[in-house]
């Protein structure tokens, strides 16, 4: 972990990306679940055969609150509108709509925070690069004719190539992937406390179970 950090002092000033970055996380972590909770309604006209489909739609369009109960009755409240005035088809074209729309966000998003990562690696390979060049350079000659040439040239390639990957990886694994699985799990509690729970007790047996086999 020390060594990480010490390379990634090469990304320095950090508040030129890391903003930025966790902003795209987040939007591309909410639209991400926005692509799944809104297929529910939309198999619910497909697979309902009475003439109208019971939606739990509030009444008016509460103030602005940044939960997720204000964002599913918002979208309740618009879809119970389409499906009154248009039918099932004017709902489902309105579901593929908001889905498409989703979707194209989340996209956008994840290439936004993607081409920053890149920003951000190429400036780590520069400056370390840049460092190791004036580090070689300071040695006395007498440490060239004791080292293999094809090691120091192996320094400036593949080392830095490794310490390359490493930093994107690494930066996804810290900050992205634990900030998708607490907002995917707000989620499954949100909409069955005791279904997330049967999941949590039961993917460590069966996954226990398939990893002894």
């Amino acid at each position: 972990m020390k060594t990480y950090l010490r390379i990634l002092q090469y990304a320095r000033p950090w508040a030129l990306f890391l903003p930025q970055y966790l902003l795209y996380t987040v939007l591309t972590i909410i639209f991400s679940i926005a692509n799944f909770t809104l297929i529910i309604p939309m198999l619910s006209v497909l697979f309902d055969k009475a003439d109208k489909v019971k939606v739990q739609a509030p009444d008016h369009v509460a103030s602005f609150r940044p939960t997720l109960t204000w964002i599913t009755n918002t979208f309740q409240y618009f879809f119970a509108q389409v499906l009154e005035s248009r039918g099932k088809l004017g709902a489902l074209a309105f579901v593929c709509v908001v889905v498409v729309a989703s979707v194209l966000l989340s996209n956008v998003f994840r290439y936004l925070s993607l081409r920053l990562l890149a920003t951000v690696r190429a400036r780590v390979i520069r400056n370390l690069r840049r460092d190791l060049y004036h580090r070689i350079i300071g040695l006395q000659l007498g440490f060239f004719s004791g080292e293999r040439k094809g090691d120091l040239m192996s320094r400036f390639t593949s080392d830095v190539q490794e310490v390359e990957t490493s930093v994107v990886n690494t930066m996804t694994a810290v900050i992205k992937e634990p900030l998708t699985i607490v907002a995917y799990f707000l989620v499954l509690f949100h909409m069955s406390v005791p279904l997330t729970l049967f999941t949590l007790i039961l993917l460590p047996i069966s996954g226990g179970i398939i990893a002894t086999i």
